[in-house]
């Protein structure tokens, strides 16, 4: 007769049911912790069984150019306060502070794994604000296009998050506005008077009321239309040709099962804040790409450098390798329903919406 014990399986065995490894490393996650000043790196994950491993090596990587030896020395002055002559509260004291110590180990270093946003996508976040993620990032595929290293087998793309908000469209209008601002002075949005158009369905009616007037314009000034059409080209011609002293930008856009913020109206804004001159716009190689990441948990903005360059961020593409491993046809038709890759004209300003498998 067989036995069956508290598992419920023979003999007191666990039943397939039960998995206790799961539900430890369920209780040990830990939610990501974001605030208005956190930055970091958002990496894109070929296989899904492989996340903690990419996890692993792109923490390796970033390690190697931003040590952690100011903590370790932290650490290693603090284990030697409250010795043994402190009696019990003292005791006490240094176990508390010891507790506390290893609750916060993550935060001892200037870069620690977050918990992952999808099971394609991993976060590790930069402790110190003078770590900027756009220059570290920089640096590192610069050198790994020059060495020619292999960063990860199960890594595609590594982005930098200099800045956060909310997933929601209001929020990120206010982290825009500041973005722009610093990283393209005398702009638009630069301006005093500068006002924002409306978007979604305000804008639908806007659009609708402004079509009313153009055709009435038309109708009255039909008897002057020849002489205005050839003076009409000329503020096209100095927004397409880029010329000496001209900074080319463009949008690059990524929404991860997310609607809480439209892409078409993202575009539009952060085009509408930049303006044209002495701006152009040149979504094939610009020479500032600005980085919008929206995902479950925040709206992450950088504005980058070498865009085209360094292979739109994939290290896989900077060593010269194909994209692939197990379970990557599966992660990519994910992907596509995710994030569906559109491209906007140049006449509107904005970029193109990259997938995060590329």
């Amino acid at each position: 007769m067989s036995h069956r014990g508290r598992g419920g399986g023979p003999g007191g065995k666990r039943g397939y049911g039960f998995s206790s490894a799961a539900g430890r490393n369920q209780s040990k996650r830990q939610k990501m912790e974001l605030n208005p000043d956190s930055h970091g790196v958002v990496f894109t994950i070929s296989d899904p069984r492989m996340a903690w491993a990419a996890t692993k090596d792109v923490l390796s990587l970033l390690k190697e150019y931003l040590p952690d030896e100011d903590g370790k020395a932290e650490e290693a002055e603090g284990s030697g306060e409250g010795g043994p002559s402190g009696g019990v509260d003292a005791g006490l004291e240094a176990e508390t502070a010891a507790l506390a110590a290893e609750r916060n180990k993550k935060e001892k270093g200037r870069v620690f794994a977050c918990q992952g946003i999808s099971k394609t996508l991993g976060f590790i976040q930069f402790a110190r604000k003078e770590d900027v993620a756009s220059e570290v990032l920089l640096k590192v595929l610069q050198d790994v296009k020059k060495s020619q290293r292999r960063v990860s087998r199960f890594v595609h793309k590594l982005l930098p998050v200099d800045r956060v908000c909310k997933p929601h469209f209001t929020e990120f209008l206010k982290l825009a506005t500041e973005v722009v601002k610093e990283n393209f002075p005398g702009s638009a949005v630069c301006a005093e008077d500068f006002k924002l158009p409306v978007f979604g369905a305000q804008k639908k009616k806007e659009m609708e009321k402004e079509k009313e007037k153009e055709k009435e314009k038309e109708g009255e000034g039909a008897a002057s239309s020849s002489s205005s059409s050839s003076s009409s080209g000329t503020p096209g011609k100095k927004g397409a040709e880029a010329g000496e002293g001209t900074v080319t930008w463009a949008v690059q856009f990524t929404s991860r099962n997310m609607k809480t913020i439209d892409r078409n109206d993202a575009t539009d804004a952060i085009a509408h804040m930049v303006g044209r001159e002495p701006y152009a716009v040149n979504i094939n190689d610009p020479m500032k790409a600005v980085v919008v990441e929206v995902n479950p948990l925040f709206c992450g903005f950088s504005v980058v450098r070498e865009w085209q360059g360094l292979e739109k961020y994939n290290v896989l593409k900077l060593v010269g390798e194909e994209e692939g491993g197990q379970g990557e046809a599966a992660v990519k038709g994910k992907e596509a329903e995710e994030e569906k890759p559109e491209e906007k004209g140049e006449e509107e300003g904005e970029g193109a919406e990259e997938g995060g498998g590329d």
